[in-house]
């Protein structure tokens, strides 16, 4: 899952806001790098990403995708499921999206000493809080997909994943549809992170 799935898991304090979003960016133990609560959102994000990884819905919805996109279909399975989490964002959470995207934009403005530059500057700059709120949009998506591969080494076809998403499109909401119960169900379980 992508940044809007892991902030939405989060237990949304700031420190678990900031730590859903650094889960990507920091690598080794986090516990060396950062404050106790941060690094334990980290770790959350960790066991999250890992139980999305062998869930049998999100490999079938990577599988759904052309194999020519080889490696990077999680990267594309993360950004769809974020498509997804948005347009049905009203079967998740009582409060709107935009409200819920106004609070992670606040929280992560208290802990801009720890994110990456790239996305510090779009947090300074609110542009990281158009991005949450836009990701419902199919070409929000193709966006979301090109910037993704103008940071990899080896992006292989990943600016072209939004047509996979339109190809596939019924497939794949109803993976996330019955994958997404399945990992709040995983995170409630979880201890908490502090």
């Amino acid at each position: 899952m992508n940044y809007l799935a892991h902030f939405f898991l989060s237990q949304e304090t700031p420190a678990a806001i900031a730590g859903a979003l650094l889960g990507d960016h920091v690598r080794g133990d986090p516990s060396r790098q950062l404050p106790g609560a941060i690094a334990a959102a980290v770790v959350r994000h960790r066991q999250i990403d890992a139980f999305t990884d062998h869930h049998p819905r999100a490999r079938q919805s990577r599988q759904r995708i052309d194999a020519s996109f080889h490696l990077v279909r999680p990267v594309m399975v993360d950004v769809f499921y974020d498509h997804f989490l948005a347009r049905h964002w009203d079967r998740y959470s009582d409060a709107p999206l935009a409200e819920f995207a106004q609070r992670v934009h606040a929280a992560l403005l208290t802990h801009l000493e720890y994110l990456p530059e790239r996305i510090r500057v779009s947090v300074e700059s609110g542009s990281a809080l158009e991005w949450l709120t836009s990701y419902g949009d199919l070409e929000q998506v193709g966006r979301a997909l090109r910037r993704a591969a103008s940071r990899l080494r080896r992006p292989g076809r990943l600016g072209e994943g939004a047509r996979e998403l339109q190809r596939n499109y019924g497939g794949l909401e109803q993976d996330f549809l019955v994958f997404f119960p399945d990992v709040m169900s995983f995170v409630r379980q979880l201890p908490p992170a502090s």
